[in-house]
């Protein structure tokens, strides 16, 4: 069993080469200003929810926090490659957002480090490309409306750096770099279809 940020995940397989199992994600609010809203703090907008969200002076219509239940799954190719990819359903107004992302790795081990390079893309239906780049009539954001369609959201590139402190405690650390794609990136609430993103975080196994 893993907690890690805002998932939970609980490997299967005996298989050294492949990992599985169910993975239960929390989606952040999206506020009328277009930034999720702090867990700790629900009247304060933290960051963007979406690369390239912004603020402005009009409103969008609030999306609610939502818990994704989905699954895992990564292949061990041999050597330093790995296959990854993870699908997630329930977000959105609705309840019937989801998304696939399937991800390579490439992984470098040193005496006490890990060091990981991937590169990806994010699939979503059309109800979660509405739900966060869409703009209904009759909403009060003063934007055109605009209907988002399925298809790839984002494509990414990432670098982790796990350092091992101790046996039970690591520093982990990532960069990620998101470009938008399709309906996403043509919607009128983007101001900017790449962003990067940093986080630091220490970790205990157990």
């Amino acid at each position: 069993v893993f907690v890690a940020g805002n998932q939970l995940g609980w490997h299967l397989s005996g298989d050294a080469q492949q990992e599985f199992g169910p993975l239960l994600v929390y989606q952040e609010k999206r506020s009328q200003s277009g930034n999720r809203v702090s867990i700790i703090d629900p009247n304060a907008d933290v960051s963007p929810l979406q690369p390239g969200h912004v603020r402005f002076s009009g409103k969008l219509d609030e999306v609610p926090a939502r818990w994704m239940l989905g699954g895992f799954y990564h292949y061990h190719a041999g050597g330093p490659w790995r296959l990854g990819s993870s699908f997630l359903y329930g977000a959105g107004p609705a309840r019937n957002a989801a998304r696939l992302t399937p991800e390579l790795r490439y992984n470098l081990q040193f005496p006490h480090a890990t060091l990981s390079l991937h590169a990806g893309l994010v699939w979503a239906n059309q109800a979660w490309n509405q739900a966060y780049f869409g703009v209904p009539a009759g909403s009060v954001s003063g934007l055109p409306v605009y209907t988002a369609q399925s298809g790839v959201k984002d494509v990414h590139l990432g670098l982790n750096w796990n350092w091992a402190l101790s046996s039970s405690w690591l520093l982990t650390n990532s960069v990620k770099l998101t470009h938008l794609q399709g309906s996403a990136a043509n919607s009128p609430l983007v101001q900017r279809r790449t962003s990067a993103a940093f986080s630091s975080a220490l970790a205990w196994r157990f």
